[in-house]
């Protein structure tokens, strides 16, 4: 379940924001938005609060399904909760990067699959990542989606809230990092 959750919050993020800006982008929408007295980094910051909100409501959804069809009893507190918030801000910026140097829709979703997919399977989200080859097994503990996964199984299912601490460490800095890079790359005027 936590893996299925952060593989969900990841995709739903990354190419979900990157389709959505691309859009607003192209339909004019950001263009009339620079016209009025709303800054950049609001906007920005209210997309990505918008697809959090919706990570948790997704997140609710996968657990409701996990109690009833699969008897999983996972209940989330506010460890699981703080860290949900933390990898759907991370990885929803990535999506507003990409949105914002992307105005071309179907290229943008494009480059938002071509990031996310890859970093599902490789990640050891679906699997034991010990059933991976050892090259394979190296490359996924670069991937802020192994630590966003194990972070949520460490305190979702081995009820050790300790061992998160690294996961809320690198997803709070990827998360920093690409909200800044988004800042810098959204052009607020469109031609």
């Amino acid at each position: 379940l936590p893996g299925y959750i952060a593989s969900f919050i990841m995709t739903n993020g990354i190419v979900g924001a990157t389709s959505t800006i691309s859009e607003y982008r192209r339909n004019g929408t950001v263009k009339r938005l620079a016209a009025t007295p709303l800054p950049k980094s609001s906007w920005i910051l209210g997309n990505v609060f918008q697809q959090t909100l919706l990570a948790f409501m997704l997140t609710a959804i996968m657990i409701g399904f996990g109690w009833l069809i699969f008897g999983v009893r996972a209940f989330p507190d506010a460890y699981t909760l703080s860290l949900i918030f933390v990898g759907a801000v991370a990885f929803c910026s990535v999506g507003m990067v990409l949105g914002g140097v992307i105005k071309d829709v179907e290229a943008a979703s494009g480059a938002g699959n071509a990031i996310a997919f890859p970093m599902m399977f490789l990640s050891g989200a679906f699997w034991p990542l010990d059933m991976m080859p050892g090259y394979l097994q190296t490359i996924a503990k670069f991937l802020p989606l192994y630590y966003f996964h194990d972070g949520l199984r460490n305190i979702m299912i081995h009820k050790n809230p300790a061992l998160s601490l690294i996961p809320f460490l690198i997803l709070g800095m990827f998360a920093i990092i690409f909200i800044t890079i988004a800042v810098k790359v959204t052009k607020w005027k469109e031609l």
